[in-house]
């Protein structure tokens, strides 16, 4: 799946470089240029940036945000395990040119648990460049487990072998002018370790730092790239173990999205011929390597599911427009090498259609006027035509699970909130994501199909019972709204019945009680939807200035008709004193429900009704 994905950005790459620079991302962190020719007490306000990846980089720092972009880029570790200063970890840039370490870490400004003494430090640092310097021994690992060499005190196998496979990088590594440069460096650093570490601290002070230090040598970027190309061929493959020569090249497990080594060999493929699931020259890793950060920093960027449409170009623009068959990716950052890490993908071979979902105002919503902070009382919300199921995402998202439905959601576990989002609301949450997210990002309505009648009521139900304030249940209402939209969409059986079946049910209702003659319950549909009124008329009489949450739970728990005309004559004897003895409509709804009898207990319709009569506008006014 990823070679589908990497063949075009590679292409995209030979035809631009900057494909990879334009969406590099600088991190949180203080960013200096020093020039080891002059003292470090010479440095100015151009020679240093401090970022702050929630704030735009201003104007007059893009001289030394443009300098240091691409800098940063050539002088970052693939991973902490595969950083130059093992098995510290401390120091986490890959050349000489460059020093990076948290801000944490410095003496006199890091925190009392992380800080490093100036002595650990700098011989931390020695060690960082006496390693950068004999760089030609990492090489020695890209040496298949297979290659046998007759050794000599020359090593001469060896030596042929970097010379065949590696000349022009080993040929830089020994020369004479780099180790100067090392040195040079090295002695920068070392002799500058207090005075840099002062003005970081004042810069801090001053700016709030967050995140590293970075220190970068004025030198030309081409020096830059080449010490990059030399840290990265050698680090790029898992374990030599696995490399192998074919027709002439060197092919290794990559990096990327694998861990395979002697401390987990439960990855290995035991049952097949070759151990790792594939192998690739360092070329096709190195653009692998690219491909992961261009889209890491996409999803980044989005905080969203990463998209990409098979014909997508790279030229700056979304790589998902809706126009055709795409791939689905989510990356998570991974606790062991603090990089990210593909954990989902699928591939979508076919063009969303429009999805042309009508949410209908079936309970006739009043319109919500801004400007008074109020309901208006003879204007609704208009029916809605949505074409898009992101848009339907968010309503979903907003009515059912309060707004945690978003981004990727598949392995997210909400956080309880009282009154807000129930455990009974999470568990609906965890039981339904996978099918949720089918649908709303591959357009799959399989799944969403089984449960969607479960999931919709049982969700407005908890609601009702936990988190509605007193009779505030507008929400409810839209929610509940959605629903019976969503199974005519769906073409759920029953769904598209279910309006009409209401409308049937309130225009025999209205007839009936204003009667003045005996009157029954013609059916159960029409008894548990009555009693859903009478149980929205009966609370709504409270004068209760501070109304609990949960007023309607006694009714949802009821289990049969019988408890559910218990709960109604509770509620009957707490307000009967605010109920007129005249009220007809009232007298009539009560006898109708109270002579009414049957078997039926309150689940799925029965329940679906109950809840329809407490959210309709209410006959009884």
């Amino acid at each position: 799946m990823l070679k589908d994905m990497i063949e075009p950005f590679k292409k995209a790459v030979e035809k631009n470089k900057s494909v990879i620079l334009d969406n590099y991302i600088l991190r949180d962190g203080l960013y200096i240029k020093l020039d080891r020719k002059k003292p470090i007490s010479q440095i100015d306000e151009s020679k240093y940036l401090v970022v702050d990846v929630k704030k735009e980089i201003p104007p007059e720092k893009l001289d030394i945000y443009n300098w240091v972009k691409e800098r940063d880029y050539c002088s970052q570790i693939l991973n902490t395990n595969k950083a130059i200063d093992l098995p510290a970890k401390k120091i986490l840039s890959s050349n000489y040119l460059s020093y990076f370490i948290q801000k944490d870490r410095l003496p006199k400004i890091g925190s009392e648990k992380k800080m490093l003494s100036m002595e650990i430090l700098k011989n931390l640092t020695e060690r960082y460049y006496d390693r950068l310097k004999n760089a030609e021994s990492y090489f020695k690992e890209l040496v298949p487990g297979d290659m046998k060499f007759k050794v000599d005190k020359k090593n001469d196998g060896l030596e042929e072998f970097l010379q065949a496979y590696y000349y022009e990088e080993i040929s830089h590594i020994r020369n004479d002018s780099r180790k100067q440069d090392i040195e040079d460096c090295k002695d920068y650093i070392l002799n500058n370790m207090e005075e840099i570490i002062d003005i970081v601290k004042i810069l801090d002070k001053k700016l709030k730092i967050k995140g590293y230090i970075k220190i970068f040598f004025d030198e030309d970027i081409e020096k830059y790239r080449k010490e990059h190309k030399i840290y990265l061929i050698p680090k790029i493959y898992n374990v030599k173990t696995y490399n192998v020569l074919v027709d002439n090249e060197i092919l290794g497990l990559p990096i990327s999205d694998m861990t395979t080594n002697e401390k987990k060999p439960y990855l290995l493929l035991r049952t097949m011929n070759c151990l790792v699931p594939m192998r690739d020259t360092v070329d096709n890793v190195l653009t692998t390597k690219n491909f992961y950060e261009w889209m890491t920093n996409k999803i980044k960027e989005n905080k969203d599911v990463f998209k990409m449409e098979y014909d997508y170009i790279f030229d700056g623009s979304k790589p998902y427009k809706g126009k055709g068959s795409y791939y689905i990716t989510n990356m998570e950052l991974s606790n062991s090498t603090k990089n990210y890490e593909i954990v989902d993908f699928d591939n979508v071979s076919f063009k969303l259609p429009k999805l042309n979902f009508k949410l209908e105002n079936k309970l006739r919503v009043p319109l919500y006027d801004p400007k008074h902070g109020g309901y208006l009382k003879d204007k609704y919300e208009e029916d809605i035509t949505i074409d898009e199921l992101p848009l339907l995402q968010d309503l979903i998202s907003k009515y059912y699970f309060n707004g945690q439905m978003n981004g990727y959601f598949k392995n997210i576990e909400p956080d309880i909130k009282a009154n807000k989002f129930t455990y009974p609301m999470k568990i609906l949450f965890m039981e339904s994501r996978d099918a949720f997210f089918d649908y709303f990002h591959k357009g799959i309505d399989t799944n969403i199909k089984k449960i969607i009648n479960k999931v919709t009521l049982e969700s407005i139900a908890e609601q009702i019972k936990s988190t509605v304030e007193g009779t505030k249940l507008m929400n409810i209402k839209s929610a509940y709204n959605l629903r019976l939209s969503l199974l005519k969409h769906l073409q759920i059986k029953g769904g598209e019945d279910m309006a009409l079946k209401l409308g049937e049910i309130v225009d025999g209702i209205k007839d009936k009680i204003n009667s003045k003659e005996m009157i029954y319950c013609s059916c159960d549909e029409e008894f548990y939807f009555l009693a859903g009124q009478l149980a929205y008329y009966l609370i709504t009489q409270s004068e209760a200035s501070n109304r609990n949450f949960g007023m309607f739970e006694p009714f949802l728990l009821a289990k049969n008709s019988n408890q559910l005309k218990r709960r109604l004559e509770e509620a009957f004897e707490a307000y009967s004193h605010k109920i007129s003895i005249d009220h007809i409509k009232f007298k009539n709804s009560m006898a109708m429900v109270m002579t009414y009898e049957t078997q039926i207990k309150i689940t799925d319709k029965m329940k679906d009704l109950l809840i329809a009569g407490i959210l309709s506008n209410n006959l009884l006014y």
